[in-house]
């Protein structure tokens, strides 16, 4: 009944760079994204943009205060939280 973290990416399709977050939770849409670096580097707050059936869609805008150079190689730790459970996943920069 925990959230999933199913797909992440990061999308510079757009001219804008942003990390995209896929979210799975069997509790309903109404969850939300969390993400932290262990180092201190900073990341805006996740904004939900899409949700339906029990899936979520968040994006992080990556010109927003953050150094894409000093991002990469990075572990970030995405916590979601839903109706229902929580969970954590770790995801690498590349």
């Amino acid at each position: 009944k925990d959230p999933l973290l199913t797909a992440w990416r990061i999308d510079k399709d757009s001219g804008k760079p942003k990390l995209v977050l896929e979210v799975q939770d069997p509790g309903g849409e109404d969850g939300d994204a969390f993400v932290f670096v262990a180092d201190g580097t900073y990341l805006p707050l996740p904004k939900k943009i899409a949700g339906a059936a029990g899936k979520s869609t968040f994006e992080i805008d990556l010109t927003d205060g953050v150094d894409l150079t000093a991002l990469k190689g990075k572990t970030v730790l995405v916590t979601l939280t839903g109706a229902k459970g929580q969970s954590e996943t770790a995801i690498k920069i590349d």
